[in-house]
């Protein structure tokens, strides 16, 4: 939790400087991740304003840290699929601080995140057909 409040904070401090506002298809106009999954997927944090442009990335890697231990995706693999879907996201925005603000999510996601990695007491949703295609 403490992790979520730190970048909220920093995001807060940082700004949406790029001024991408959020729209209801995710960057690959793939069917969004964070409908159906609204109770485990939250964005970037609770705090953080909807115009986040990573808010599709943050809602696949919240999948993958809930549901991605039942089809075999290691922490790792979660957080390097966020590193590749932020970057995604800053090759096609070119917004402004992408590139620092991919580096600081995915270092703080390294660092932090382990206990929120899900291996037991998965959800049944995990198991809904949708969930791989927010994988990784």
């Amino acid at each position: 939790m403490r992790v979520f409040i730190f970048v909220a904070v920093v995001a807060l401090l940082w700004g949406s400087a790029s001024g991408c506002g959020r729209s209801d298809k995710n960057y690959r106009g793939e069917r969004p991740c964070d409908k159906p999954w609204n109770h485990f997927a939250d964005g970037c944090s609770k705090s953080i304003e909807d115009g986040d442009y990573f808010t599709p990335a943050c809602d696949r890697h919240d999948i993958c840290y809930n549901c991605g231990h039942l089809y075999g995706y290691s922490r790792k693999a979660c957080d390097d699929g966020f590193w590749n879907d932020m970057g995604r996201i800053c090759s096609q925005t070119g917004a402004f601080g992408c590139s620092i603000k991919q580096s600081f999510y995915h270092t703080v996601v390294r660092n932090h995140g382990a206990s929120s990695f899900k291996t037991t007491r998965l959800s049944p949703s995990c198991s809904e057909s949708w969930v791989q295609s927010c994988l990784p």
